[in-house]
Order: structure tokens, then C-alpha cells, then sequence
């Protein structure tokens, strides 16, 4: 009984601390990320998710984001710059509710047509029965200000955005380092004209 009395007393206090620290790092962090040209919010698609079936939400804003870069630059300075270059990292997947998965399949094409006519360029598209994933980016001014990734497989969805103001040049230094399959595509994009 007190073991258990002292670990709640400890997840309290966590509980607490983690309130104190993250509340002054995400307040006001919604509205300016909102007129971000590189944010994309999916988290209407929540509403179709399976109460008994998987749900993983992350949010992350600016403040938090650079906080949680601050140690990559221990490990790697340009991953620690690109990092704090994020301003939001927004991903939900989801196990949907029997009988909706048609209407997230339209809502994602809704979501895809809109933003390339937004200016978003479609980098990856693949079709393969129940399976469709596309991906799409927003640059400008050699600078990558979005990527979204729309995702349907059966029964499953995912969506995610990145958002922040990554320049070219600085995703080519890490990515040099590392051997990403499919990443030096991205580098040799076209920025799109901004509009």
C-alpha cells in the first residue's frame, strides 16, 4: 500500500511539473502556427477513429520543438539547425470505425486537391488497391515550408504535417551525411513560385 501511495505521489508530481513546464511553452503556439503557409490541420480525422482500435496523436508546436532540439546539437549541429527550424510536427493514426472509411478517403482527396491547388506540389502519389498514400510539399523562395502525408490502407488512416521554414541547403548538409532512400529527391525540387 505505501509503495503504491509513493508511486502515484510520483506520478502526480510528474504530472504536475510537466504542466508547469509545458503550459508557458504552448500557449498563444496554436494561433501563430495557424497562418503558417506550411500548417495543415487534420485533427477533424480524429472524430472517425475506432474507440477500441489504435489512436496515436503527437503534437508538437514551435516552443516545445525547440526545446527538444536543443540537445541534437550535441550530437550533429546541422540536424540541431534544422530542427529549430520546425514551427509545428502534427501526425495522427488511427484504426477508423467500421462503415466511414469511403468518407476519409474522400475528406483525404478533398484535403489533397486543395492544398496542390494551394500551391502544394505532389511528390509521391501510390495507388494499389484499398492502399493510397500521397505525399506533398510546400516550398517557395528555396525554402520547404510544409510536407503532408496522406495515408489510407483498409481500415486505417494516417495523417501528418510538418511545418516550419527548412531551407534547402541546410536539408542537403544532413542529408549528405546520412542515406535516406528517397530524400535527395527533395533537395533537387524546383521551389514553387510564391503566390
Amino acid at each position: 500500500m505505501r509503495n503504491d501511495l509513493n508511486r502515484w505521489s510520483r506520478l502526480a508530481a510528474l504530472a504536475i511539473l510537466t504542466l508547469l513546464v509545458a503550459t508557458p511553452l504552448t500557449l498563444g503556439a496554436d494561433e501563430d502556427i495557424r497562418s503558417h503557409p506550411g500548417f495543415i490541420d487534420g485533427s477533424f480525422l480524429a472524430e472517425y477513429a475506432d474507440k477500441d482500435g489504435e489512436f496515436v496523436e503527437v503534437t508538437l508546436d514551435a516552443p516545445l520543438l525547440e526545446t527538444l532540439s536543443a540537445p541534437a546539437a550535441a550530437y550533429d549541429e546541422d540536424v540541431a539547425v534544422l530542427a529549430s527550424k520546425l514551427k509545428s510536427v502534427r501526425a495522427l493514426v488511427i484504426n477508423l470505425r467500421d462503415g466511414v472509411a469511403e468518407e476519409v478517403r474522400g475528406h483525404l482527396a478533398d484535403i489533397r486537391r486543395t492544398l496542390e491547388r494551394d500551391g502544394w506540389q505532389k511528390i509521391v502519389e501510390v495507388r494499389d488497391g484499398d492502399e493510397n498514400v500521397n505525399v506533398l510539399l510546400k516550398s517557395g523562395d528555396d525554402v520547404i515550408h510544409g510536407i503532408t502525408v496522406l495515408v489510407t490502407d483498409g481500415n486505417e488512416m494516417v495523417f501528418a504535417n510538418v511545418a516550419g521554414d527548412l531551407h534547402m541547403d541546410e536539408i542537403q548538409r544532413v542529408m549528405s551525411k546520412w542515406k535516406i532512400p528517397g530524400l535527395e529527391e527533395i533537395a533537387e525540387l524546383e521551389p514553387a513560385e510564391e503566390g
